[in-house]
């Protein structure tokens, strides 16, 4: 038999989860916007990402 409160609740979670994924997303498109057309004689982003090795990454 199907728990419908603990599907409920599933679906709830994920509904909230796609939202952070959304926010999140929307965040690191604005942080490429703002790299990608900078203004000279203005701060510039620099970005350093520690720990991809351990992931297999960059090496």
């Amino acid at each position: 038999m199907i728990d419908r409160m603990a599907l409920e609740n599933e679906l709830h979670h994920a509904r909230l989860a796609r939202i952070e994924v959304q926010a999140a997303t929307q965040d690191v498109e604005d942080l490429i916007w703002q790299v990608q057309h900078f203004e000279p004689g203005r701060g510039r982003l620099c970005v350093f990402v520690d720990g991809l090795e351990a992931m297999g990454i960059g090496n």
